[in-house]
């Protein structure tokens, strides 16, 4: 979850009942190498809000891949029909938003990342445009956790790059905090921290989020909304099947490792059953993946400042664009302004009153700016600049 701007938060978690014959589907598969194939291979990426967007072949056509921690491999409904992706099994799947859904469980078609073949692995065939978030993402699948598993793997925000390798040999020394793991059905990896010196196991390690470090309302003992820096209510988040409301608090807690102690931001989401370490956080470290030994080394770095934060987010629902998130940065004097609101135009553009998901899309990227102008219905025009998330000393 990103409780400061509307973002992608993907992450599939299967139903319980399922978890023994899902292990044994994603377990398939196996690597490739030809004449060419380099002991290390840098992969042409593209960085959007943190998040990691990665070119993958099949039969010579390029398309375009979320590299997701936290979920197995996903194939476009459109590609799988395209290659006639075998049904393996057909089960019901949760999303990080609780929707549940029946997909299918499908043979994917041979995908080439960087140098290397990735061949034999199954994956979930998805309606990848269900959502209005995933479709402004012009998403094609998802490199998932079961692909991860079978290579060594690295990247940095910060220095804008991402290998896949065949051993670790070129990882660097000294590499400062280590987290060893377990694993989901999906091979996933869900790790323990100690947070205010108290154990937290069952967190996904979920590069598909731009969240930093998140918890349920089951941890409400160690929460207090009034003491909460920064808050927000709204659609938080979408999943891969759709967005849903919810209220988040955000705290300053201290992120224990055993040779050093870091004051990190910590954000509560009221109505979400997961706990999450996402690129928020990981944005300032190299990640080094390491299936076979389970565990993930981080090196730090810095990405630069983190951006400043409009008061509101925009979704797409019901054929209508909507004010869908609104957070503590909103003036007190526009309070009236709520999660429901109808935009009607943005920087002077006026909207139709059936706006496509497409006019979605372009307020998006409208508002990669400083300062947008929005028309509520009935409410009148606003101005908002963005603002420096507070930070408790």
């Amino acid at each position: 979850m990103n409780i400061k701007a509307l973002i992608l938060f993907l992450g599939l978690a299967l139903i319980l009942g399922s978890c023994r014959s899902s292990a044994s589907l994603f377990s398939m598969g196996k690597v490739q190498y030809s004449p060419n194939s380099k002991e290390v291979c840098e992969l042409p990426i593209r960085i959007d809000r943190n998040l990691f967007f990665v070119d993958v072949e099949i039969e010579g056509e390029t398309y375009n891949f979320l590299f997701d921690s936290g979920a197995p491999m996903v194939i476009s409904q459109e590609l799988a029909e395209k290659y006639q992706c075998k049904v393996l099994r057909t089960s019901n799947i949760r999303d990080s938003q609780n929707q549940v859904r029946k997909q299918d469980y499908v043979l994917l078609p041979d995908l080439q990342i960087g140098d290397r073949v990735f061949s034999g692995l199954a994956g979930l065939s998805s309606d990848l445009k269900a959502s209005a978030i995933l479709n402004c993402l012009n998403l094609d699948g998802i490199i998932g956790a079961n692909a991860m598993a079978m290579q060594y793997w690295d990247f940095s925000v910060a220095d804008s790059i991402m290998r896949i390798s065949k051993t670790k040999a070129h990882w660097p020394e000294g590499k400062k905090y280590v987290f060893h793991f377990a694993m989901k059905s999906t091979r996933t990896p869900l790790i323990k921290l100690k947070v205010n010196n108290t154990d937290v196991s069952g967190i996904t390690f979920d590069t598909g989020s731009s969240g930093i470090l998140s918890f349920n309302k089951k941890m409400s003992s160690s929460f207090k909304a009034e003491e909460a820096h920064f808050s927000a209510y709204g659609y938080l988040s979408g999943g891969l099947f759709g967005s849903a409301l919810d209220t988040a608090h955000e705290f300053m807690m201290t992120f224990n490792f055993p040779d050093t102690n870091l004051r990190i931001p910590i954000e509560q989401e009221m109505n979400k059953k997961g706990k999450l370490l996402g690129m928020g956080f990981l944005r300032d470290y190299h990640v080094f993946f390491d299936y076979p030994q389970k565990e993930i080394l981080l090196l730090p770095k810095s990405a630069g400042a983190r951006r400043p934060s409009f008061p509101f987010a925009p979704i797409y629902e019901k054929e209508q664009i909507i004010i869908g998130m609104v957070n503590t940065l909103m003036p007190d004097s526009l309070s009236h302004l709520q999660v429901g609101d109808t935009i009607s135009a943005v920087n002077g553009r006026a909207l139709s009153n059936s706006p496509a998901v497409a006019d979605y899309c372009s307020i998006i990227q409208d508002m990669r700016g400083s300062e947008v102008e929005i028309t509520i219905k009935g409410k009148g025009i606003y101005t908002f600049r963005r603002k420096a998330i507070p930070r408790p000393d």
